[in-house]
């Protein structure tokens, strides 16, 4: 008896697993990239001193940096310790989008669902990122679940606990605003029992009054209107590629974005077309409610966009996938399309798998990779200056390099080194190197991915002043301090 009662649930643990595989395998495979490095930066210091620096620049709430800071006091802060916190947020994710699936349409569906949930590109590189992207998708996931629990019966735990978890999802990343308000507004409009909907809802409209004054002050003081210095049509551009394909795709896929959204656009024209024919009337309001849900999850942020609070990114319109990749599992399942269905779905879970495994294994559509930087110039064997340009990208650097620190005075030294990044940086300033004056001359030059290491050496040691080597404007040139071992 026990035997059967298990069969029913073999699949999700067999997708589970497989989740957890594709995330936990290749944890350390990527360097630490620079917003990595501000969580690192985070946990490593007092729990006081975490919540400050969260509050103060951070445009996330602090609670993934507690969870994070809390997670490596027992796994340590290195690439697998503190990314495993997302990775088992991230594996988590698939049995929930199994269990809200299922809710919806059945187990063929959410066998489809969980499956592209475990190998989907975006997830999965956001399982592997110490930032609170995971945390972001794994409650909204949990959100998800219980508003459609609570839609069909009302409990009050039911509610109770959809509303816990949405005000923990915005009081985790604000954009899942755009996502669990609606949910609250249906509930209320449509809902089987409405007096407990509007408990519950206001249950939840407290906790966004409670979190209200973090999110006025974190936008005043951490910076973030880079973001609308962008054009807005890119950034779309870039949030259907992410969906698809991951931020970068890999291999081919990386160097034909455009024939990836055309691709993907068809199949999912194709799943929610099939969705909506072939599905039955409660199946088909269970669609269209998923759409409505992932248009606001977009469309919300592109609104506030267009009367100017444009803090679009294409990580942060996240929340939308879930819902979407249901509908698309519906479509795909529908018995009409045969072997077209099947086909498809075989095609993109085979895709998805190719992303997966390519992006450990290739160099140009991973993180900067600032550990390869690191590896290339070696220990430092005698005093040296590090020119970091843009100035602020030292720190990841500093992580693989020990002792490195800003250079407030003039140094003696016979070595400098140059490390510019490539591609785009916020604020529009450019990034240029200062090259070092005579005696200093070129020894070496590398490049890794989008970075540029270019090694100076003198016949003899030099004083270097601090103004020596630095850049104009907030991407400018910085020099930064690495004594050899055992110097002070």
């Amino acid at each position: 008896m026990r035997h059967r009662a298990f069969v029913p649930w073999l699949p999700v643990v067999i997708v589970t697993a497989l989740g957890a595989v594709v995330r936990f395998v290749t944890l350390d495979a990527q360097s630490f990239w620079y917003d990595e490095a501000l969580t690192h930066e985070l946990v490593s210091a007092s729990f006081g001193a975490m919540i400050d620096g969260a509050l103060s620049h951070e445009a996330q709430p602090p609670p993934y940096f507690i969870l994070a800071w809390l997670w490596t006091k027992v796994f340590g802060a290195g690439e697998v310790g503190l990314r495993s916190l997302s990775a088992l947020l991230g594996t988590l994710t698939v049995p929930i989008a199994y269990a809200a699936a299922r809710r919806l349409a059945g187990r063929r569906v959410a066998l489809v669902a969980g499956l592209l949930t475990a190998l989907s590109p975006p997830l999965v590189w956001y399982s592997q990122e110490a930032r609170a992207y995971a945390l972001l998708m794994f409650l909204c996931a949990l959100s998800l679940l219980f508003f459609l629990r609570s839609l069909e019966q009302p409990a009050r735990r039911d509610l109770a606990v959809w509303a816990l978890v949405s005000a923990l999802a915005v009081a985790s990343h604000y954009f899942a605003l755009f996502f669990v308000v609606p949910q609250a507004a249906w509930l209320v409009l449509r809902g089987v029992d409405r007096r407990r909907a509007l408990v519950a809802s206001a249950g939840l409209g407290a906790g966004l009054v409670a979190i209200a004054p973090m999110l006025l002050y974190q936008q005043e003081h951490t910076g973030v209107e880079w973001i609308g210095e962008i054009p807005l049509y890119p950034r779309v551009g870039d949030a259907v590629l992410l969906f698809i394909a991951g931020p970068s795709g890999a291999g081919p896929l990386a160097d034909h974005p455009r024939a990836v959204i055309a691709v993907g656009a068809l199949v999912a024209l194709l799943g929610i077309g099939a969705a909506l024919r072939w599905s039955d009337g409660r199946t088909r309001a269970g669609i269209l409610l998923m759409l409505a849900l992932a248009a606001a999850a977009i469309g919300l942020p592109l609104a506030a966009a267009a009367v100017g609070k444009d803090y679009v990114l294409d990580r942060n319109l996240l929340p939308a996938w879930l819902p979407l990749a249901i509908v698309m599992a519906v479509g795909l399942s529908s018995p009409q399309l045969r072997r077209i269905g099947p086909a498809a779905v075989a095609i993109a879970c085979v895709a998805f798998a190719y992303i997966v495994v390519k992006v450990p294994s290739e160099e140009r559509v991973q993180r900067d990779d600032w550990r390869a930087v690191a590896e290339r110039l070696g220990p430092a064997r005698k005093g040296r200056i590090v020119e970091v340009s843009p100035h602020w990208h030292a720190r990841t650097l500093a992580l693989y390099m020990p002792r490195m620190a800003v250079m407030p005075r003039p140094k003696r030294v016979a070595k400098i080194v140059t490390v510019t990044l490539g591609g785009f940086v916020p604020h529009g300033d450019p990034v240029a190197p200062v090259p070092p004056a005579p005696p200093f001359v070129q020894t070496a030059a590398h490049r890794i991915q989008r970075l540029t290491v270019t090694e100076y050496a003198a016949p003899k040691p030099v004083t270097v002043p601090p103004q020596a080597l630095s850049g104009p404007g907030q991407n400018g040139a910085r020099p930064f301090f690495q004594p050899a071992p055992g110097v002070k």
